[in-house]
Formats: C-alpha cells, sequence, structure tokens
C-alpha cells in the first residue's frame, strides 16, 4: 500500500488535487503508527512526493513533525527520516515554518558529548543544515551561525594539524559512519558557508573544509555525494579570487572529476589502471 502511494507521485496529474489528499494519509500513519519500520517507510514515500511537488505541508503536517522531533521517545533513525522530509521539502520550495527554528537550533547543538559515530551526531548535522538554508543569504550571517554550527568551527591551528582536534562533524569517524544523507548535507554546509558568508571562514577553517571534501571523495560510496562535492568545488573556484585558493580547488576539482570516471568505468579497465 506504501509503495502504490509513492508510486502516486509519478502520476502527471494535477499535484494540488493529489498531493493534499496522500499527504493526509501519509500523517495518518505518521500520527498512528507506533513501529518505527513503518514510519520510516511512510517518510520515504512521503519524500518521494516532496522531490516533485511545491505544494504546501499544511499546518497539521508540520506540528506533526515538529511534535515527533520533539519526542524523547523518538528513534534517531525515525528523526533522520522526519529531518530529511524537511530538508526536501525545502529544497523543493515548500515553505518550512520559522517555528522550527528553536527546534532545530536545539537538535543541532544537542551532540556536544557525543562520540563522533554516534546517531545524534548525525542528526546535528542534519538539523544544522536544514537551519542553515532557512536561515543563510549572502547579504547577512545568521545570528549565532558558529553556536549552531558549532561541529564545523575550526579555532586553532593545530586542529588542522590534528585530525584528534578537529570539530566533531569533520573528523574521520563522523565521515566514515555518515549515511549518504549526512553526506551530503554536510557538503551542503560546506557549500552555503563557502558562498554566502567567505569573510566568515578563516584559511585555516577553508583549509579543514577542502580537506573534507577531498576526505568525503575517498569515502563516498555515493554518486550524487560526488555530484555534490564536484558543485561546490567548481562554484568556489569561479568565485575565490586568490590564485593559490584556484589552483588548490582545480586540482580537487580534478580529483573529483576523475574519481567518478574511474567508479563509472568497468571493472576490467579500472582494474588495468592501478
Amino acid at each position: 500500500m506504501l509503495d502504490t502511494l509513492g508510486n502516486l507521485s509519478l502520476h502527471k496529474s494535477n499535484d494540488a488535487k493529489l498531493f493534499p489528499v496522500a499527504l493526509i494519509a501519509f500523517i495518518d500513519l505518521i500520527g498512528s503508527e507506533v513501529s518505527d519500520d513503518i514510519v520510516e517507510c511512510v517518510l520515504s514515500q512521503l519524500c518521494r512526493w516532496l522531490k516533485r511537488t511545491r505544494c504546501p505541508m499544511s499546518e497539521k503536517a508540520q506540528n506533526l513533525f515538529k511534535d515527533r522531533l520533539s519526542s524523547p521517545k523518538t528513534s534517531s533513525n525515525v528523526r533522520l527520516a522526519l529531518l530529511k522530509c524537511l530538508d526536501q521539502a525545502y529544497r523543493s520550495g515548500v515553505r518550512i515554518a520559522k517555528t522550527f527554528t528553536p527546534l532545530l537550533v536545539s537538535i543541532a547543538r544537542s551532540a556536544k558529548t557525543e562520540a563522533p559515530a554516534s546517531p545524534k551526531v548525525c542528526e546535528a548535522q542534519a538539523a544544522a543544515c536544514l537551519w542553515l538554508q532557512m536561515n543563510s543569504t549572502p547579504d547577512k550571517t545568521p545570528d549565532s551561525l558558529w553556536e549552531v554550527l558549532e561541529g564545523i568551527k575550526v579555532d586553532r591551528k593545530e586542529a588542522v594539524e590534528n585530525a584528534e582536534s578537529l570539530p566533531i562533524w569533520l573528523r574521520h569517524r563522523f565521515l566514515l559512519a555518515a549515511s549518504e544523507d549526512v553526506q551530503s548535507y554536510l557538503v551542503h554546509v560546506i557549500y552555503l558557508l563557502l558562498s554566502n558568508h567567505p569573510s566568515e571562514l578563516s584559511d585555516d577553517q577553508k583549509s579543514c573544509f577542502y580537506r573534507t571534501l577531498l576526505l568525503l571523495w575517498l569515502y563516498t560510496d555515493s554518486k550524487s555525494v560526488l555530484v555534490d562535492i564536484r558543485c561546490c568545488l567548481t562554484f568556489h573556484t569561479m568565485k575565490d579570487p586568490c590564485g593559490r585558493s584556484q589552483a588548490l580547488l582545480a586540482s580537487l576539482t580534478q580529483l573529483v572529476d576523475d574519481g567518478e570516471k574511474a567508479r563509472s568505468a568497468p571493472a576490467s579497465i579500472a582494474s588495468n589502471d592501478l
């Protein structure tokens, strides 16, 4: 039934008529279902709709999302699925209520003492990404920027030289444990900071970002994350006026391009190149 409901998103009929009906069904299931696995499946199918519609999410739907995100009984997997839906909705042009802002800040700051591989760190990264999208513009730096993005803030040069001193979202163990979605959120946060708030970034901060993008290129199995990395590097290469930075970014961009070609090549060809 859930697959059928999700497949309706592919129908070429009027979204304005179909989506509200589908959304009611999804929200009823999310509100009444006790199985985390089924709730995750419901949210996954809802994401399929949100990728192709700009129809508004009802106040009831957004309130339910806030309640589930606020509840200590909600599992980490369901929290991440809820945040993924909200992120997809926002990127598709759906208006997310500003009342989510304090909740996103709270989630983003809730994993300070967690281990890098903890699911709570992934939740914090996902919430921070959505918060930054909702509040970042080229003309204005959001209030409390580095309080919310503490997990990515580099304060001292020694953090660049010592991997264990890096902020938690930039550590190897976090990058290795992160899912494809969370890796994509991290790249998007870096992209927004480089494009909208370059004056807020020290040289050490930028160096850590470049290093992180390169490590993600090495670690990820996701083609979509590779595309995100390439877009981030390409955009910043064109925008950054520093020749040395451009040379570094151009080299990293070439590495990402070469990596995509190698991964898409037949196994026999790729092995002959090694």
